[in-house]
């Protein structure tokens, strides 16, 4: 995923009476030849069927407990409690 400048807020001091932004920063994401591939084209049918059902976590080490590798269990609660969200 990439991040760049959306389009001008009036009520944003960063931008100009013009309405346009006084700065724009676009760097690369990838650095030299880009070989990603999408999933549904990787050649190898384990590896696809495994990032296809996979998802990513990003959490704080200090919260996940690894004591015992076959049950790793992490003291947070889920994001619809923290957040109050409906089932």
């Amino acid at each position: 995923m990439a991040c760049t400048a959306a389009g001008g807020d009036e009520d944003d001091p960063r931008y100009e009476e013009s309405g346009e932004p006084l700065h724009q920063t676009r760097s690369e994401v990838v650095y030299g030849t880009d070989d990603r591939e999408d999933v549904y084209a990787h050649p190898n049918a384990t590896l696809k069927a495994r990032a296809q059902q996979s998802t990513v976590a990003l959490m704080r080490p200090l919260i996940i407990n690894a004591t015992d590798p076959n049950n790793v269990t992490f003291a947070s609660s889920p994001l619809g409690v923290v957040h109050n969200l409906c089932t």
